[in-house]
């Protein structure tokens, strides 16, 4: 059962940086799982027409990473070499959903691992506090957003969040709350920014949850190879018009397209805009990014 916190241990820790009890950001981390899948499964299977499963899905990008700047923003991190083990695990799991994600979406940009793996790429330099560090920084930011999920959005959600993390303050909470509204870019609307109550929310109260340390990095590339593996069976005609049924019965819409259809689309196009740590895809029907 969740327990709610003190107001002061709610909001900082004696060190100034935002506190979040283990179980609760462990919550987290499975609802964006949650949101993930289901927008996944609207997106490659259903032909994007649960509008629901979509808007909900655009709070899986922040939320994961809220988590993994969280994460990193623990005492002693730096010295424990915790990022470099972090950028190692994403860039491992990241080439293993490979395969799957270009079946699914193509080569490029790549997968919500390399977003997640450039925030942390960058959040790193930012530790080591030098002028070179810095400028290196901003570098791979630039750079890095041109190539990774969510684009440069994506990345700006995630250092957001690690500055108010790391020093709570109005400054802090408007600068997170512009980066998050910046998926605007990407997803063509500000359903992701709803991540943030949620988060403050579940910062009020405790939740006993175990972590689960390697449940994210193996869940990514299983879960697209699912999807890409029902997506090929999908492609039969009596398939097809099964799903096309079930998709017919979750919306409104008179008519929904074949999935056979919505198959080949989710084969040919580009992806447009992420995924949990994390994890959460833009819809197709998503404003292009860049133009």
């Amino acid at each position: 059962m969740p327990t709610t916190h003190s107001s002061s241990r709610c909001e900082a820790t004696a060190s100034g940086r935002w506190h979040v009890a283990d179980g609760s950001l462990e919550s987290l981390k499975w609802l964006a799982l949650a949101l993930m899948v289901g927008d996944h499964v609207n997106k490659y299977l259903l032909s994007g027409q649960v509008t629901t499963l979509y808007l909900l899905g655009r709070m899986a990008m922040p939320l994961f990473g809220f988590v993994l700047m969280y994460n990193l923003a623990r005492p002693r991190m730096k010295a424990a070499s915790v990022h470099r083990r972090v950028v190692k695990r994403l860039a491992a799991f990241g080439v293993l959903a490979t395969p799957a994600f270009v079946l699914l979406v193509g080569w490029w940009p790549l997968n919500i691992m390399a977003t997640l793996l450039v925030a942390t790429l960058i959040a790193w330099l930012l530790e080591l506090r030098t002028v070179g560090h810095r400028c290196l920084a901003l570098v791979t930011f630039v750079v890095g957003g041109t190539v990774v999920e969510f684009w440069w959005p994506g990345l700006l959600c995630c250092l957001g969040a690690r500055s108010f993390i790391r020093r709570p303050s109005i400054k802090t909470a408007i600068a997170w709350l512009l980066a998050t509204a910046s998926l605007w870019l990407v997803n063509g609307n500000f359903a992701a920014m709803a991540a943030l109550p949620l988060i403050w929310g579940f910062s009020r109260i405790h939740v006993h949850l175990e972590r689960r340390r390697w449940v994210f990095y193996a869940f990514y590339p299983a879960h697209l190879f699912v999807l890409a593996l029902a997506l090929h069976f999908a492609s039969t005609p009596r398939c097809a018009r099964a799903c096309s049924q079930v998709a017919t019965n979750l919306v409104t819409a008179p008519e929904v397209q074949p999935l056979a259809g919505a198959a080949e689309s989710a084969r040919l196009k580009p992806i447009e805009g992420v995924s949990a740590a994390g994890g959460g895809d833009s819809s197709t029907n998503v404003t292009k990014w860049p133009p």
